[in-house]
């Protein structure tokens, strides 16, 4: 089988595939996919759930391929769907879409990606869940896996053109302003705006 075939599928047909009730089936997407025998890792729930929920089509297509991605390898041992995975990521994601979202990434379920053009997201980062990102926010350095990258708490809000870089977190709850820079860890409820990012909701004490 032609592996362009499925790239097509999921660019022109997404939604169509995202309604397909077969998928939901257990049993059929373990023989599909060639899962092993007692993985019960689920397809729908890992997959098609996820992507659902984003906000646009593009949205939905980036999910879908980096769910696709962390599906085919964590829970299969196939060499044409892992194929398939690797050419829809060079030719939607960073084709299309000039994002770098590596399926090593930790992604919490329910984060939602609006408008998902130009995202670097590092491999080593890890983003809580039900957070929202937007287009050109970068987590973490393109490629260089040499140290920790960000790791971000539950329901963060993240606007366009954000940078986050180093060794910290940033709580839950917590949002970061567009175009804000974060190089230093903040607690929860956080709201982070310039650069060098700043926490406006911490109280300034003035001295006499």
């Amino acid at each position: 089988m032609d592996t362009e075939y499925f790239v097509n599928m999921i660019e022109k047909d997404l939604d169509s595939i995202l309604n397909l009730e077969i998928l939901k089936d257990e049993e059929f997407t373990r023989k599909l996919f060639k899962q092993k025998s007692g993985d019960k890792a689920h397809f729908y729930k890992n997959v098609i759930k996820q992507s659902e929920i984003q906000p646009d089509y593009w949205g939905r297509a980036l999910m879908f391929i980096f769910r696709f991605g962390r599906y085919i390898h964590y829970h299969c041992e196939s060499e044409f769907w892992d194929k398939v995975y690797k050419t829809a990521n060079r030719e939607i994601v960073e084709g299309k879409l000039n994002c770098s979202l590596p399926r090593f990434v930790d992604i919490g379920f329910g984060t939602k990606i609006y408008h998902p053009y130009n995202i670097v997201i590092n491999s080593k980062a890890n983003l809580g869940q039900k957070c929202t990102l937007r287009h050109s926010i970068t987590i973490g350095n393109k490629g260089d896996n040499s140290f920790p990258s960000p790791s971000i708490g539950d329901n963060v809000n993240i606007g366009s053109t954000a940078s986050i870089f180093g060794d910290i977190s940033i709580g839950s709850n917590s949002f970061v302003g567009g175009g804000a820079v974060v190089t230093k860890s903040f607690p929860e409820n956080s709201k982070l705006v310039g650069n060098p990012a700043k926490n406006l909701n911490e109280a300034v004490v003035e001295k006499i």
